[in-house]
């Protein structure tokens, strides 16, 4: 659930009087500090899957002030309304449809910025896409672990049980550009 985000949404006010998200520089300069991972940053990690030095590492060097209050305004928005675009209304998936590309999409079972359900209207919104396959990763499919945001790249077992799952895709997508194609 994305209990986590909503929380740290409700600070709307704020981030409509500043062009930053407040928290990441306050976050950006405390986290090194700390023995633990705040639970506020569930929204980003499972923190069971993520080695609490990682998470500080990743938040002190890996956290810019890039990260724009519109972007979290526009994050808010799909909470409260369902609709995945930006203040004008212009979703951002449009024009997918018009791909023709292959896609794998890949969520963490336990992901609160991107669950799952919302990460498949990625591949339901491109009929043309050559190939489109999504990917739930964690236990209830047979991992190890649950997966949040981040640690899909940098959980305790990704390299084992994330990576291999790209490394299967990419190496079936290149036998279907010589015709041999076989979908898992």
């Amino acid at each position: 659930n994305s209990s986590s985000l909503k929380r740290l949404l409700k600070l709307k006010w704020v981030l409509r009087l500043i062009p930053f998200n407040p928290l990441m520089p306050v976050t950006k300069c405390f986290m090194p500090l700390g023995r633990i991972v705040p639970k506020f940053l569930s929204v980003f990690f499972c923190l069971e899957n993520i080695d609490p030095r990682v998470a500080r590492k990743i938040v002190a060097l890996g956290v810019e002030f890039l990260s724009s209050s519109v972007l979290w305004l526009d994050m808010a928005r799909f909470l409260e309304e369902g609709k995945f675009g930006d203040r004008s209304g212009k979703p951002y998936l449009e024009g997918n449809q018009n791909l023709d590309t292959p896609l794998l999409v890949i969520s963490g079972s336990k992901d609160n910025m991107a669950p799952a359900p919302s990460v498949t209207t990625v591949c339901e919104s491109g009929k043309n896409f050559r190939v489109t396959e999504s990917l739930t990763v964690g236990r209830k499919n047979g991992c190890l672990e649950d997966y949040g945001h981040l640690d899909l790249l940098i959980g305790k077992r990704a390299e084992k049980e994330v990576f291999p799952a790209i490394h299967n895709w990419l190496c079936r997508w290149d036998q279907a550009e010589t015709g041999n194609f076989t979908k898992k």
